[in-house]
């Protein structure tokens, strides 16, 4: 890997964008699916990586050169594919919807798909906006 930046090179690209959804809604829904084994298996972001760059050097040989395709596919490209197939985990309420409607535990079956989903997506944007309002103490200081 090259010390220096190359200003030049395009890292946000839609090649990029696209191959990282891909790797980050695979990661999760995997996740989640194997979360509710009794041996929890977990798929990392490292898997998304080694099989990312041959996805995104297939795109670039193989996809004529326009919008889909900008030319060769970089180092950077790579780095934001693994960036956000790394924050794809399982999504932190789905243990706690599913308990509450399993019959066994709590048998609480009054609550809808709505519900359920409205409960998931608060607590995923909740931590999203707590790691925004702390982005000024954390992040921007060039003392650090």
């Amino acid at each position: 890997v090259p010390q220096t930046d190359d200003p030049t090179t395009m890292a946000f690209t839609v090649r990029a964008v696209l191959i990282g959804t891909f790797w980050s809604m695979l990661i999760s829904v995997a996740n989640t699916v194997f979360s509710f084994r009794s041996n929890v298996l977990a798929i990392g972001a490292d898997i998304a990586t080694i099989l990312s760059y041959p996805m995104g050097a297939a795109w670039a040989r193989f996809i004529p050169i326009g919008i889909l395709n900008p030319g060769p596919f970089t180092l950077k490209e790579h780095a934001l594919i693994y960036i956000m197939a790394s924050c794809s985990t399982t999504p932190y309420g789905i243990e706690n919807v599913v308990t509450q409607v399993y019959s066994k535990f709590m048998r609480n079956t009054s609550i809808s798909f709505g519900h359920s989903l409205g409960f998931v997506l608060v607590t995923q944007f909740l931590g999203y906006g707590l790691s925004g309002l702390c982005r000024r103490f954390l992040v921007k200081p060039k003392a650090m």
